[in-house]
C-alpha cells in the first residue's frame, strides 16, 4: 500500500527515533499523526517492532562482542588517545572490556586525586555489568574518568579510592547516583553490546557539551558579591560560576558566626574560638539551615603567612574555605588570599586552558 519512497522514509523515521530512544508505540503515532490518523498509516506497532528486531538480529549475526571490538577499533584508528582491553575466558569468550576515551584521560590527569569507583550500575537491572570511574571535575560536576563492561565481579560495592588525600566535594554515593540516573537516559533493559557503545558516546557527547556550556557560562557571567570583604572579590575574580556560588554560601553563613575567645599558642600564631549555629539540610528544598543548637570551633591563624586551618576542615573535605577562617580574616583585616585557600581545579582559567586541546578531538571520535 505504501510506495517504496514513503516505506524508506518511514525506515528511516523509525531507526532515528528509536536510536534515541524513543519508544515504539511513540513512534508510531507520531507517525500516524503526520498522516492525518491511523487509518491513513498502514503500519501497525506490531509491524514497526519486527522492523526493530529484524534490524538487530542482523547486526547480531557477527555477535555482539566482535560487534563493539569492531566500533572501539574504529574510535581508537581516529584518535590516538583512545584506549581500550579486553580479556577472554579459557572458552574464547569475552570476559571482560575496558576503555578511556581522551577526554576522559585528560580529566583524570586533573581530577584523579579522588576517584569512585562502582560496580552496581547494571547488576541488577540490565542484561550487563557496567562499572565506571567517576570524579569531579572544575564545575563540581560528576565526571566520567573510565569505564568497564561485563566485568566478573558481581560481589564487589562501591568504593572510593583516595589518592592525594582531599575529597574537592567528592560523596561517593551522591556521586554514583548522579552518574546512574544520567546513564539510565541512554541505556535500556535490553541494551545488547553492540548497542551499548553508540549509546555510551551519545551520553559522552552529551556531558561534554554540558561542561563546554558551564565553561561559556562561567567566562560570561558574572556574579554579584554578598558582602563587603575584600576576600570574597578575590574568589569572584578567579573561580567557576558554581563553585563561586559554593564560597558565597560560606560568606551567607557568616551572619551566624562569632568570635568569643582568643589566645597566642606561637609566635605569630593565635587561636580563635568560634561559635556557630548547627546547620542542617533540609530534605525538601536540599539546602542547608541554620537549628537554635550552637557549637564551638578553633582556628589557628599565622599572622604572618596568612595561613589558618579549621577544625571544622571544610577546606580539606570540600575545597571550600569555611565561614569560620573567613570571619578570622577579616578580624585581621586580611585581604589576600593564601594559596593554600585557592585550588587550581576551581580556577575559570583552569577551564579555558585544560581540556581545550582534545575537545575537538574527542568530539570527532564521539561521533
Amino acid at each position: 500500500m505504501f510506495h517504496r519512497e514513503d516505506l524508506n522514509a518511514v525506515r528511516r523515521r523509525l531507526f532515528q527515533h528509536h536510536d534515541e530512544g524513543v519508544s515504539i508505540p511513540q513512534i508510531h503515532s507520531a507517525l500516524a499523526a503526520e498522516r492525518n490518523g491511523v487509518e491513513n498509516f498502514p503500519v501497525s506497532e506490531r509491524q514497526l517492532i519486527n522492523v526493530v528486531d529484524k534490524e538487530k538480529r542482523l547486526k547480531m549475526i557477527e555477535g555482539d562482542a566482535n560487534a563493539m571490538a569492531a566500533y572501539f577499533h574504529r574510535m581508537s584508528t581516529d584518535n590516538q588517545n583512545f584506549f581500550h582491553l579486553h580479556r577472554l575466558d579459557d572458552d574464547e569468550r569475552l570476559k571482560d572490556v575496558m576503555w578511556v576515551d581522551a577526554r576522559s584521560r585528560a580529566a583524570y590527569f586533573e581530577f584523579g586525586d579522588v576517584v569512585c569507583f562502582d560496580s552496581t550500575y547494571l547488576t541488577n537491572r540490565y542484561l550487563l555489568l557496567f562499572a565506571n570511574f567517576v570524579g569531579v571535575n572544575h564545575h563540581g560536576q560528576s565526571v566520567l574518568l573510565g569505564c568497564a563492561l561485563n566485568l566478573r565481579i558481581l560481589g564487589m560495592k562501591q568504593l572510593t579510592l583516595t589518592i592525594l588525600g582531599k575529597t574537592h566535594g567528592m560523596r561517593s554515593t551522591q556521586r554514583v547516583k548522579s552518574m546512574n540516573s544520567f546513564f539510565d537516559k541512554y541505556l535500556k533493559k535490553q541494551t545488547r553490546l553492540y548497542e551499548f557503545v553508540q549509546q555510551y558516546c551519545k551520553a559522552m557527547e552529551r556531558r561534554a557539551e554540558d561542561e563546554k556550556q558551564a565553561d561559556a557560562d562561567s567566562a560570561r557571567f558574572c556574579h554579584q558579591l554578598i558582602s563587603d570583604f575584600p576576600i570574597e572579590r578575590v574568589f569572584q575574580k578567579i573561580y567557576t560560576s558554581a563553585k563561586f556560588v559554593e564560597v558565597q554560601q560560606e560568606f551567607l553563613k557568616n551572619l551566624y558566626v562569632s568570635i568569643v575567645g582568643c589566645k597566642v599558642v606561637d609566635e605569630n600564631v593565635l587561636e580563635y574560638t568560634i561559635e556557630d549555629r548547627v546547620w542542617v539540610r533540609d530534605p525538601n528544598t536540599r539546602k542547608d539551615v541554620p537549628t537554635r543548637r550552637k557549637r564551638e570551633y578553633e582556628v589557628k591563624y599565622n599572622s604572618n603567612s596568612y595561613e589558618a586551618w579549621c577544625v571544622c576542615k571544610l577546606m580539606e573535605s570540600s575545597g571550600i574555605i569555611c565561614r569560620h577562617i573567613i570571619v578570622v580574616f577579616e578580624k585581621n583585616d586580611v585581604e589576600e588570599v593564601h594559596d593554600m585557600f585557592i585550588l587550581r581545579r576551581w580556577l575559570v582559567s583552569f577551564s579555558a586552558s585544560i581540556l581545550s586541546t582534545t575537545r575537538m578531538g574527542v568530539l570527532q571520535s564521539y561521533k
